[in-house]
């Protein structure tokens, strides 16, 4: 009984053939069979085969722009490798600097115009003095009032005085008729001189005491203001923030090393 036996191992085939004899199938007298041999000899195995199938990659990286705009030329082509951090695409930086730009020269004006705001020292001063001249124009009201007070107290006086002297006309001097007429008259001119000058410096207490309830409403203008620049900052400062962040997202790179599978226009 005659076979063949395969062997591998590490690319190597070694044929083998045997005739295998079993006892008492050839006699002494029995012409012995023919065989052919060969020598083993080192060789390549190769195999191969043809099936349909579909390449599944463990990990892939969708690269799309997060932002609009106008992009430039994009150079690579399915197939070319990239590193990690290379430049894919990058988008036209003129408009996102231009915004920065403008974010930060509305910043400026707003702090400038907070620092004006903030210092509040010639306010303060102004109102102090205000208050000052409006307290001293009502201490000067007060001693206008008691001044025409007193004139009334002596030209009551020298009223009475002259219907006295008038009741003793008989007995009374002329001169003393004349006196106390001149210096009843004289007392009537000093109330109403007292009553200008009372009626003068109520007008200008009106008037100075204007002055500090303007100062007052013009701080508290400027505190309403500060609130709403400080608010104003707040946004463009928020606005510098996202421009710069759509800056940094105008330029597209690679995540990882790896190779352009495709390439997507519209």
């Amino acid at each position: 009984m005659g076979g063949k036996i395969i062997i591998r191992s590490s690319g190597i085939i070694v044929v083998l053939l045997a005739i295998l004899v079993a006892a008492g199938c050839m006699g002494p007298f029995e012409r012995a069979l023919e065989v052919e041999t060969i020598s083993p000899r080192r060789g390549e195995l190769r195999e191969s085969f043809r099936e349909p199938a579909r390449t599944r990659l463990e990990n892939t990286w969708r690269i799309a722009a997060q932002i609009s705009g106008r992009i430039g030329r994009i150079e690579l082509e399915p197939g070319d490798r990239v590193k990690k951090g290379q430049v894919l695409a990058e988008f036209d930086l003129l408009p996102f600097e231009t915004a920065i730009r403008e974010a930060e020269a509305s910043i400026d004006q707003l702090e400038a115009q907070l620092a004006l705001i903030d210092d509040d020292t010639l306010d303060l001063t102004a109102l102090s003095e205000a208050e000052a001249m409006a307290q001293s124009t009502a201490d000067s009201v007060e001693a206008a009032q008691a001044r025409l007070s007193a004139s009334e107290v002596r030209v009551r006086y020298m009223l009475k005085e002259l219907e006295r002297i008038t009741d003793l006309a008989e007995n009374a001097a002329p001169r003393d008729l004349d006196e106390a007429r001149l210096s009843h008259d004289t007392a009537r001119e000093q109330v109403r001189a007292d009553q200008s000058d009372l009626a003068s410096q109520r007008s200008l207490l009106s008037a100075r005491q204007l002055a500090p309830r303007r100062i007052r409403e013009t701080i508290e203008r400027k505190e309403i203001q500060r609130q709403e620049n400080t608010a104003l900052m707040a946004r463009a400062e928020a606005q510098l923030e996202a421009v710069k962040h759509e800056r940094e997202l105008a330029t597209i790179v690679s995540p990882i090393d790896g190779i352009v599978l495709e390439r997507y226009e519209r």
